[in-house]
Formats: structure tokens, sequence, C-alpha cells
């Protein structure tokens, strides 16, 4: 047991550190009130960061566009409202529920354009955003509302989904049960079934474009519902194909696919995975290792985990192609879903491994919003 006195002293010790600290800011305060540059701040600084932040989500407006009359006009009845009524509550709900109301209905189809026949339409790449930073959100917000209710749902699945799985590959597992449960295609990222088949299409031409043969056995991570993969299965030799998923509910819509495109002749191979260790598959048994949209969605253990232990599964001559969310920028993740990283971050993770990286420039020339790295034995 302490001594007395000595509990004594500590108690009053910490009441007159924890009584200093709170009477400090009152202390400091209370000369600056008398402060005249203090008091010209406290009026204009909120008008000027309110002007910034509105100069910070208009400035990559199209003024060509149509669409740009909807936050031009919310703008004009925020401003209106509050020279009216002086009331800044009244006049952000009413700039907006305008917003909101002329963008979702009037303006929902004017101006955007249609993709052609048989092409997919992806966005240009933004290599110098942080996606997570607070301009770029309200920026985005003002320019999509319509997306809003969306990304407030999948705020709110985040929160809940990490504080049931605090780690990432039961996290994600429970993401792709709640998205195939709504839509499997949806799952994947894509948001029709032509998408769908467009970009299935594209993975296949690539990989073929670069070698991809029938007797070659591939290994295909994070398979999905073979929105690639039933190519690959019809092109390959039976029972050359090896889909594997950490989402079991993802897999079952992959064998409803196979039964679709008729392909259980083909003998395809689909096993659900509880990391990316591959301790189950045979040493230099696969000649094409592919993860389409994997490590877009994987924190850096995740995928040194998979560099780690690919080399060891592929065989001589092989390659291992993934592509990632690329920036140039700061490296940077929205909620605990999307993943965004230099490409000299995952060149290095792979050499750590005793493996050679390389960035695929002629994939940049192809409709797609993310970049690939092929990865290969060093020699």
């Amino acid at each position: 047991m302490p001594d007395a006195r000595y509990t004594i002293a500590a108690v009053l010790v910490t009441a007159a550190v924890t009584r200093a600290l709170r009477a400090l800011p009152f202390a400091a305060l209370a000369p600056l009130r008398a402060s005249t540059s203090v008091l010209y701040l406290s009026t204009r600084m909120p008008a000027g960061i309110m002007v910034i932040l509105v100069v910070r989500c208009l400035r990559d407006l199209s003024l060509t566009q149509p669409r740009v009359l909807a936050p031009l006009s919310a703008l004009a009845l925020t401003v209106g409202l509050h020279l009216w009524r002086r009331n800044a509550l009244l006049s952000i709900l009413g700039g907006t529920a305008l917003l909101v109301a002329v963008t979702s209905t009037v303006f929902a189809r004017l101006g955007a354009p249609r993709p052609q026949e048989g092409t997919i339409d992806m966005p240009a790449k933004n290599l110098t955003a942080n996606r997570a930073a607070l301009g770029h959100r309200l920026a985005y917000a003002l320019r999509h509302p319509d997306r809003v209710p969306r990304h407030l749902a999948r705020t709110a699945r985040d929160i809940w989904l990490r504080s049931r799985h605090p780690d990432h590959v039961s996290y994600y597992r429970a993401v792709m049960r709640s998205d195939t449960r709504a839509d499997p295609d949806a799952a994947v990222g894509s948001h029709s079934r032509e998408r769908w088949l467009a970009l299935g299409a594209m993975q296949f031409d690539y990989l073929v474009g670069h070698g991809l043969r029938p007797e070659h056995r591939m290994l295909e991570i994070g398979c999905g519902n073979l929105r690639g993969g039933w190519r690959f299965i019809r092109h390959l030799d039976p029972g050359h194909y090896y889909g594997i998923d950490i989402s079991p509910d993802i897999l079952f819509a992959a064998q409803d696919t196979v039964v679709e495109m008729g392909l259980q002749q083909r003998l395809p191979m689909l096993t659900p995975v509880r990391d990316l260790t591959l301790r189950f598959l045979p040493d230099a048994h696969f000649d094409v290792v592919h993860a389409h949209s994997v490590f877009s969605h994987s924190p850096l253990p995740v995928i040194e985990e998979c560099l780690a232990n690919v080399g060891r599964v592929l065989a001589p001559g092989g390659w291992f192609d993934f592509t990632f969310d690329r920036t140039e920028g700061e490296e940077h993740q929205v909620l605990r879903e999307d993943f965004y990283y230099r490409t000299e971050t995952l060149v290095a993770l792979a050499e750590k491994h005793g493996l050679r990286a390389r960035f695929m420039t002629d994939w940049e020339a192809l409709p797609h919003g993310q970049s690939k790295i092929r990865v290969t034995h060093a020699e």
C-alpha cells in the first residue's frame, strides 16, 4: 500500500495541474478579447472561409455544359435567402434542396455524353486528387449531389462493419456479402450488364494479346462472379482455370455464371480463401496469375502477403498482372474500401520479395480507371 502522505500529495498535485490547465485558456483569452485584430478576424474569417470553399468547389465546373446551371442556381438561391432572411441554416438548406432537386430531375440526363455502342465510358484518371481530403469531398458532393445519399449509406455501413470486423479481409468479405445480395455485377464494379461484359472482354483481350494460350494454367485472384473469368475458362484447356475469392457469396454468383455460359465441361475450379498466402496451391504451377481490381481494395499488409507468396506458385517464365488505383500525390484511402497507391510503392514491395515489377504503359491507353503492374521472377 502506498504511504498516505504520498497519496495525498499526488491527489493535490493532480488537482492543481487540472485546475491550472482548465484556467489557462480563460487567462489567455482575456487579453485577446480586447484585441482589435481578433475582433476583425472573428467577423471576417467565417465569410472568408466560405468564399474559399465555394471557389474550391466551383473551380472545376465547365461553363459550356448545361449542367453548370444546377450549382449556380443553388448558389444564387443560397445568397438570396441569406441577404433576405440573414439565417444561415435556412440559406444552406434552401440551396442544398434546390441543388439536389434540380440535379436529380431537370439535369439528370442533360449534358451527359452517351457512350458509343460497344465501348466503355470511363472518366479520365485524376492522379493528383486526395479523395480523403475534406475539400475534395465537398467539391465532389457539389458536382454530384445525386451520389451523396449512396456515399452516406456506404459511410454508415463502413462504421458498422469496422466495429464488427477489425481485420480487413473479414471486413471486406462482409462488404461483398452486402453488395452481392443487392447485385453481383455491381459488387465487382459493374453498374450494368453491358459494362460487366465490356470490362471482362477488355481484360481477356489484353491477356490474350500478351500471349495467354489455351495450354496455360491460370490463377485468378479475386475472380468475383467471373466478369473476365468466363472468357478465360472458355479459352483455356479444361481444368486450367483456378479462381479464388475471399467472398463465398460472390463465388455462388460465379457458379451461376458458369451455368449461364454453359462452361461446366471446362471444369473450372472456384475456391473461397481466408487470406492470400496461397499455401494450399502447388509450387511453380501457374503460367499466368491475374488480380483485377483486388489491390485497389486492399491495404499494404494484404498486398504484401500476396506478393510474398505469389512467386512460389508462379511457373518459370510466367507473369502476375494486377491492377491498382494509382496516385501521383499522397497515398490515401476512402473508408476501408478504396486504396490509392503510388507506382513506386508497389514496385518496391514486389522487389522486396525477390520479384521484378514493371508498369504496363500499354494498359494506360485502354478505357479503364485503374493502372496495371506486371510481376515476374527476377532473372
